[in-house]
């Protein structure tokens, strides 16, 4: 995940909020999960933070 909210911004913009997922891998630096929440809450979109914090996941994944 790339933790900067102009790159995540274009990337939405090109590629759309709904193939945007917040995710981590293990492991991951100390602190790193809560620079991801502040790089989404950044993108100023209230309207799709749930689909990038775990709807787009669901549909992905097909999870009901």
């Amino acid at each position: 995940m790339n933790f900067d909210p102009r790159s995540l911004a274009m990337t939405a913009d090109f590629a759309g909020y709904d193939r945007l997922l917040a995710g981590s891998d293990y492991p991951q630096k100390i602190g790193s999960l809560d620079k991801m929440v502040t790089s989404i809450d950044a993108l100023n979109a209230p309207s799709h933070l749930d689909a990038i914090y775990s709807g787009n996941a669901d549909r992905l994944l097909d999870i009901d």
